[in-house]
């Protein structure tokens, strides 16, 4: 069978309707052609999911994770289009957008959510921090109506409700390369004192809420944490990435695990008083104190991208915090990092990850929609953890 690509998206034996209790939608099957502008050659393939019709109900919340589309519409296509035939209540794009055009135009066109935040490529090849905030953001508010704290910052909350439950997702932004001068520049990812006390507060206002979940672009670790304990995680996390000593890291001098240190002193009650961060050079610090006035247990999960192939762990030293990063969202070489079957000339695959909260049994479920096939025959279809 020979079929179009993702901008053009088939969705076949896709149904939702309205049940008593939620919705339910049953197997899509997604397919598309991956051609090649060299030869002009056509290849057949087929990027499925295939499972049980998924119930979503009062008690739940789904949304869509991709990342690192690098300027194609190889995954956002068909992500956009499910977003729109789906119950799911809003996507993230968690970075290196690299968004052409006809990319921007598709988001825009979205009447769900499509929340973003900026990638070390939107930044550094875009040629600065607000010009993301101008041409993504801004333009994007009319549909993801984001809270953000002052005119000129990428980072935002925004809260959704479903049967009762509250949920508040946070965007930071680890670039805030307009905030430095080049000199001061050393390290791969930047914030601001004002960020740093904003995510701080932002946490502390979501206290009551059901369910809290933060979309960056890069993983958090460090050489401190050592390699990752990839026993629990099994086929979410990449085969290329197993055993490997935290290649999603800050490649600068200066990582920093500012925010996982926040989030933990929001978990645990134990609060940070005047830790001090280096941030962008050796005379850079960044103080945090906090006041949280218990341990909170609605911290859900990170969600980002950056490796360009899949990661779902728990941050070594930080059993409570889980972080899902989804494969590579683009075309040609940059997906030679992931695990996952490719088509056209073996460096194309999709990479969607439906996530479904369950605040009733306090659990989230990661299911892969696209590329499933690992290239040891097994597939990464879906994995469940409790928070």
């Amino acid at each position: 069978m020979k079929f179009s690509r993702p901008s053009t998206l088939s969705i076949f034996r896709a149904n939702h309707s309205p049940l008593r209790r939620g919705w339910s939608y049953a197997a899509v099957l997604l397919l598309f052609i991956i051609a090649s502008c060299a030869t002009e050659e056509t290849y057949d393939v087929t990027e499925e999911y295939q499972a049980a019709p998924v119930t979503i109900s009062d008690d739940e919340i789904s949304f869509l994770h991709i990342s690192d589309t690098h300027g194609s519409m190889l995954t956002l296509g068909p992500a956009c289009d499910y977003l729109m035939l789906s119950p799911c209540s809003f996507a993230l794009l968690s970075g290196d957008i690299c968004a052409t055009e006809k990319m921007k135009d598709c988001l825009q066109k979205c009447e769900k959510p499509f929340l973003l935040t900026p990638g070390n490529h939107d930044i550094n090849e875009g040629g600065e921090e607000l010009l993301f905030r101008r041409e993504m953001i801004d333009p994007m508010q009319r549909i993801n109506q984001a809270v953000l704290p002052a005119d000129d910052v990428n980072y935002w909350y925004r809260d959704f409700q479903r049967g009762g439950h509250r949920l508040r997702v946070i965007g930071i932004d680890q670039f805030q390369f307009d905030h430095f001068s080049e000199e001061e520049r050393q390290s791969s990812s930047m914030y601001t004192q004002q960020q740093a006390d904003w995510l701080a507060n932002t946490l502390n206002e979501a206290a009551d809420y059901d369910g809290v979940i933060i979309m960056m672009h890069m993983g958090f670790g460090n050489r401190n944490l050592g390699c990752r304990d990839t026993s629990r995680e099994g086929e979410f996390t990449s085969i290329y990435a197993r055993n490997n000593p935290n290649s999603y890291d800050y490649a600068g001098s200066y990582s920093t695990l500012l925010v996982p240190d926040i989030v933990e002193a929001y978990i645990t009650g134990n609060n940070l008083s005047g830790k001090r961060y280096l941030n962008a050079n050796p005379s850079d610090y960044i103080t945090v104190t906090t006041t949280y006035p218990c341990p909170h247990e609605n911290f859900i999960g990170y969600f980002g991208g950056h490796t360009h192939w899949d990661v779902v762990e728990t941050l070594m030293g930080y059993p409570r915090q889980l972080q899902s990063i989804v494969a590579f969202g683009g075309e040609g070489n940059g997906g030679k990092w992931n695990d996952l079957v490719k088509t056209g000339h073996g460096v194309d695959s999709f990479t969607i990850n439906l996530c479904t909260i369950d605040f009733a049994h306090r659990t989230l479920t990661i299911r892969r929609l696209g590329s499933q096939r690992k290239v040891d025959g097994t597939l990464r279809q879906q994995i469940t953890f409790s928070y």
